[in-house]
């Protein structure tokens, strides 16, 4: 059994894009989607190379302009879940990251993923996971910082000695081979 190769399904009516287009999308992008409209049967791989861009790219571009026609191809088009937090609620959430869990009242010194979705709900009334509280976090530009483990009562140079003598002989060795 032969399958036929996939087309540009005509689905909505061609509309004239007023505002630019999306990042990587250029005007040949809708210069591009003009042809399909006016051909119902150009293949992808000839759209991609109409366009100058991977087949996968253009796959997605045309999902995107068969639910949501030119609008959807438009910059600044969210298709996303909007945010829960609105842009004045994450300025607050910035100043109380900066000012520390201390000064929010916490006993820890230290911030974590499921203390901060529970200052999120306090303070805001919207409930987030912990993980993806991370996620918020790196948009509004922190980090992740780890600890570094450190002997606090030993010098440099008795640290640097646990290091590289006393901690190797704390690890489980490792499994032999055949086993």
């Amino acid at each position: 059994m032969a399958l036929a190769p996939r087309t540009v399904q005509n689905t909505s009516a061609c509309v004239p894009h007023s505002r630019p287009l999306a990042a990587g999308a250029d005007d040949s992008l809708a210069a591009g989607f003009d042809d399909a409209c006016a051909d119902e049967q150009l293949l992808r791989a000839e759209l991609a190379g109409i366009l100058k861009a991977p087949r996968s790219r253009v796959s997605e571009w045309l999902s995107i302009y068969q639910t949501d026609g030119v609008e959807g191809l438009l910059e600044g088009y969210e298709s996303g879940r909007p945010p829960l937090l609105t842009e004045d609620q994450r300025n607050h959430l910035g100043d109380i990251l900066d000012s520390g869990p201390v000064a929010y009242g916490l006993d820890t010194g230290l911030w974590t993923s499921p203390m901060l979705a529970w200052v999120i709900e306090e303070e805001f009334d919207v409930a987030y996971h912990p993980g993806h509280v991370r996620k918020l976090l790196h948009n509004l530009g922190f980090s992740v910082q780890w600890p570094r483990r450190v002997l606090a009562r030993a010098g440099a140079s008795q640290q640097v000695r646990w290091h590289r003598r006393t901690y190797p002989s704390l690890k489980k060795p490792a499994p032999k081979a055949g086993r």
